[in-house]
């Protein structure tokens, strides 16, 4: 009788630990399936995505080519050429001609302003 008892007390143990066994499979199961209808989607939208980011890239490898084409030619047009220097220095000589000018004509009118201030004290002295 022990022996089947023993026995009985075996097959208890060994289905406990089957059941526990079960639920921790069908939990990682569920956990699984939750993780493949996550990445489902994931795929579903990056499906989506993927023509657009192509087309995208196509897009800026056509621009950066055009724009590498044209560095040569905004180079040249970026660079002063013989006349542009020329004009440069001309215009420069007349900026400070002209500062010469305004100097001038600072320092004569502050001399008029004195002069009028002097002969306005003097009028006012007199009368």
């Amino acid at each position: 009788d022990d022996d089947s008892v023993n026995d009985w007390k075996a097959l208890d143990e060994q289905a406990n630990k089957a059941m526990e066994e079960l639920k921790v499979c069908r939990q990682r199961r569920r956990d699984l399936a939750k993780e493949i209808q996550s990445l489902k989607k994931r795929v579903r939208t990056l499906t989506f995505k993927l023509p657009k980011l192509t087309m995208e890239i196509e897009g800026f490898d056509t621009t950066r080519t055009t724009l590498t084409e044209r560095i040569p030619e905004l180079r040249s047009q970026s660079e002063l050429s013989a006349e542009d220097e020329a004009k440069l220095k001309e215009l420069t000589r007349e900026v400070e001609k002209r500062k010469t000018d305004m100097a001038s004509c600072a320092m004569q009118a502050s001399k008029l302003e004195a002069d009028v201030a002097r002969l306005q004290k003097a009028i006012l002295d007199a009368g």
